[in-house]
């Protein structure tokens, strides 16, 4: 699903495992290499392009903030495709209200549908990486696959599915590359996403540390009480001795 392209940026996947990166290069190369087929993704599920374009912001700005959750055994792919479907299925209703012509027969399938078609058939993936990301299970799968060829093909092939989709497919949901006009303006709407979320993160460390301090401050005072307590114990004797 989400093939490079040829923007010269610093490879994505040893920015994650090394950690070197600030969070601006992380989420500017999330943006230049993935932000296109991210969006072709959320628009064939979505199929509302404001709507897409304001979810693949949030889809790169929550793989920043959680780029410490990244496991290079999955690969970029699976962990940004994760994110994708999460936020997707967190979405509201398309506000488009006349989809083009040849989306009519896709409007006959559900989003979980529409997940299950293009990670299978237009990303390629293996039917367990589908099942592990969309949570369904193979019969699921294949009883998708075979929906769609009938609404979608003109004859359906039980052996040939994948086949048969994927031509119809790529016409109806083509590889999309954005202008740098448009890649400016979706990394303006996932620094927008961010920064809200910088701003409580900080806000709480403030917190944080102020009660930590405040912990301190009151363990000295403790402390400083009881050793000065057991000093008052100790020498009263004493002075009692020197009255007599």
């Amino acid at each position: 699903m989400l093939d490079k392209n040829q923007h010269i940026a610093p490879d994505i996947e040893w920015i994650l495992q090394s950690g070197q990166a600030n969070e601006q290069m992380l989420l500017e190369t999330l943006v230049h290499d993935y932000a296109g087929r991210l969006y072709r993704f959320c628009l064939a599920v979505l199929e509302d392009a404001d709507l897409s374009r304001q979810i693949t912001g949030s889809i790169c700005a929550k793989a920043v903030r959680q780029a410490q959750d990244y496991k290079p055994q999955d690969g970029v792919d699976f962990w940004l495709a994760n994110i994708a479907i999460k936020e997707m299925r967190r979405a509201g209703p398309s506000n488009d209200p006349q989809p083009a012509p040849k989306q009519n027969a896709l409007q006959a399938l559900t989003r979980q549908e529409k997940i299950i078609l293009f990670l299978t058939v237009t990303a390629g993936w293996q039917p367990q990486q589908t099942t592990r990301a969309s949570d369904a299970n193979p019969a699921t799968i294949q009883a998708t696959l075979e929906k769609a060829c009938v609404l979608l093909c003109s004859t359906c092939n039980k052996n040939d599915l994948l086949d048969d989709l994927h031509a119809v497919l790529e016409t109806n949901w083509p590889p999309v590359k954005f202008s740098e006009i448009e890649i400016e303006t979706l990394l303006g709407v996932a620094q927008a996403k961010i920064k809200p979320a910088q701003s409580w993160r900080k806000l709480f460390l403030g917190y944080r540390e102020s009660i930590v301090i405040a912990l301190v401050i009151a363990l000295l005072a403790g402390l400083t009480w009881g050793i000065n307590r057991l000093a008052a114990d100790d020498g009263a004797p004493e002075t009692a001795l020197a009255m007599q």
